[in-house]
């Protein structure tokens, strides 16, 4: 029985050993096999990097560009309102200019009308509470545009009422 036990224990040991190598060998596989889908994985995923970049870097350079055209707009905007301005400006300027003329039209009138007749010119409707015929005078909380007002004057039926 010795030599049964010899040859069960060395067979054993052979079986051993041969399990030995190939749990050995398939280790090695699965880890090549690893380190073959590792080097393929790294220019897959750099490609994924790399598109990941490029979409970045468009979104980037799209909203450079709205930002320019918004800023575009922004400048032909501040354009637009300095030429108004400066349209305003000269419109206000002839106004008081006209308004100077007037105002010395109706002096020259007044002083003419006084000296040369004796009667009584017919005055407009607001002035015979003065005497004189009223001034138009802008402040600049007068709109540009608007009438003077008269308290006795109706503007859908214009009608003397002395």
């Amino acid at each position: 029985m010795a030599a049964n036990t010899t040859v069960l224990i060395v067979v054993a040991a052979i079986a051993a050993l041969v399990l030995a190598g190939m749990i050995v060998g398939v280790a090695y596989k699965t880890r090549a096999s690893g380190r073959h889908v590792n080097s393929e994985t790294i220019p897959d995923q750099a490609e994924q990097d790399a598109l990941r970049l490029r979409r970045h870097q468009a979104l980037a350079d799209e909203y450079a560009a709205r930002a320019h055209a918004a800023q575009v707009e922004i400048d032909i905007k501040t354009i637009r309102a300095r030429r108004l301005q400066q349209q305003a400006t000269v419109h206000r300027r002839e106004a008081a200019a006209s308004r100077d003329q007037l105002n010395a039209q109706r002096d020259s009138a007044d002083k003419f009308g006084a000296a040369a007749h004796t009667r009584e010119l017919p005055r407009p409707l607001d002035s015979r509470h003065s005497g004189l015929h009223n001034r138009v005078e802008m402040t600049p909380a007068t709109p540009p545009l608007a009438a003077p007002r008269c308290p006795n004057f109706d503007f859908y039926s214009i009608k003397d009422m002395s």
